[in-house]
């Protein structure tokens, strides 16, 4: 009978094959079989893949009381990460062990991994880079590490403010505010929701304001701004939370605005 790995080695097709060793490496891990997670993941050719499945053992490791071996997995994770030739599957690689460095206790690697890419010259946009960046702040503010959660969000709205194409901008910039309303900077999580001149995300980023606030007069208001830029699914959704009467107003509004 096959294991999953042996039917993922038998994939011809070579990035496939690699994606589809990290998922049973992955799930090997979330299983608490650390050990084989780690043994397949060393036969993942490509580099990126093998780094994210291993930063998913790591996390195992760590969860099992194996912290030192998962503390010099992650960081041999991280070094990895740093050589995959594709750009955007680099970022993607260190924002994950970065992701799982948090997870084990060692916020301060994770920010040297995250402050890596934005010295990365071949990375593939600044978008990118301000997108992970704010996406490990939120893991570290997860794991209550604060004081690093704050520095790195806010070295992630600096990136993303210096970005020039108006759509990449907007999009990171809903990174910023996710990343500054989790770390409880509501100002300037607001501040930088002000800056989106792209309605989508500006919408989006409003409802993740409104999100934040909960059942308010505040959270409506967001909601009433988010909904006049977008028929935007979440905006109903949190709309239902903050003020289930207005639903009603709501979808006239919408009535109003449709073509």
């Amino acid at each position: 009978m096959y294991t999953a790995a042996d039917l993922t080695r038998r994939t011809p097709n070579p990035l496939r094959r690699s994606q589809s060793m990290v998922y049973v490496a992955e799930a090997l891990a979330k299983a608490g079989r650390a050990d084989e997670s780690i043994r397949l993941a060393d036969t993942i050719a490509e580099p990126d893949d093998r780094a994210t499945a291993l930063g998913t053992a790591a996390r195992a490791l760590a969860e099992s009381g194996r912290t030192d071996e998962a503390v010099r997995l992650a960081r041999a994770a991280a070094r990895l990460a740093r050589t995959a030739p594709n750009a955007f599957y680099r970022v993607l690689a260190s924002t994950h062990v970065a992701r799982s460095l948090v997870a084990i206790g060692r916020p301060g690697d994770a920010a040297e991994v995250a402050e890596a890419l934005t010295q990365d010259q071949q990375a593939m946009t600044s978008a990118n880079v301000a997108g992970a960046l704010a996406a490990v702040a939120r893991e570290m503010a997860d794991a209550e590490h604060m004081e690093e959660a704050v520095q790195l969000a806010h070295r992630a709205a600096d990136l993303a403010s210096t970005i020039a194409n108006a759509a990449h901008r907007a999009l990171a910039m809903v990174d910023v505010v996710k990343a500054m309303a989790r770390v409880g900077d509501l100002d300037q999580a607001a501040r930088a929701a002000d800056h989106i001149t792209e309605p989508a995300p500006h919408a989006a980023a409003l409802t993740v304001l409104a999100r934040t606030h909960g059942p308010s007069p505040e959270a409506r208001s967001l909601l009433r701004r988010a909904l006049s830029l977008n028929t935007h699914e979440e905006a109903l959704e949190e709309l239902a939370m903050a003020c289930p009467e207005a639903l009603d107003e709501a979808l006239a509004c919408l009535r109003r605005t449709a073509p």
